[in-house]
């Protein structure tokens, strides 16, 4: 029930947010990234090695020059080989261990441009579901934690225009998720990474 009431949010949240400015004159543009992360608080303590196998697909629509709505799927993955202290909730263990994290966020937003056709700066703010994964081999022995959680997504960066149907453009984003109970640890933890992203965009 909690994964439906995520989704149907995105959804409801992108439905309102596309009329805006509807008499403006508008156009369509599907960006597709090469993402990588830096983990940071709870996700540097459970895999600290930035995250170099992630990808992206955005869907813009300007609603006027510069002002666009955007719906975005996301994914990273984050692993480390180590025999580092890991705390479980009967016990201390370490040895041997293959930690995996798997993130993937479906969000929603709105961007807001400045500069030139040529290059433009762009600030913009996302939100909406998280899906997280965390994997842990120990031994013979697999633990597993599946979550949705509620994110946001601050971001800046550059679009470059190439010629009339398409742009690059270079992004940073901070990611943040909000806690919720993890079973493998017997605790509350949450999920945060920086992202960069390099991107090529087809305009329709």
């Amino acid at each position: 029930m909690k994964n439906i009431k995520y989704i149907l949010f995105v959804i409801t949240a992108f439905v309102f947010i596309l009329p805006l400015n509807s008499n403006a004159q508008q156009s369509n543009e599907v960006f597709v990234s090469y993402n990588f992360g830096i983990p940071l608080a709870d996700s540097k303590e459970y895999v600290s090695r930035v995250s170099f196998i992630g990808s992206e697909i955005n869907y813009k629509r300007y609603l006027n020059p510069n002002v666009s709505a955007s719906l975005s799927f996301a994914w990273n993955v984050f692993y480390q080989e180590t025999s580092d202290l890991i705390s479980l909730p009967n016990a201390d263990v370490s040895g041997k261990q293959n930690r995996y994290l798997n993130v993937l966020p479906v969000l929603v937003g709105m961007q807001y441009y400045i500069g030139d056709s040529k290059s433009r700066l762009y600030v913009g703010g996302n939100m909406g579901a998280l899906y997280s994964t965390r994997k842990l081999q120990l031994g013979v022995n697999e633990y597993l934690d599946n979550q949705w959680r509620f994110m946001i997504q601050p971001e800046i960066g550059y679009v470059f225009n190439i010629d009339r149907n398409s742009d690059v453009a270079l992004g940073v984003t901070y990611n943040h998720c909000f806690s919720t109970f993890a079973n493998i640890f017997g605790k509350d933890i949450s999920e945060s990474w920086v992202g960069l992203k390099l991107s090529y965009g087809w305009k329709r």
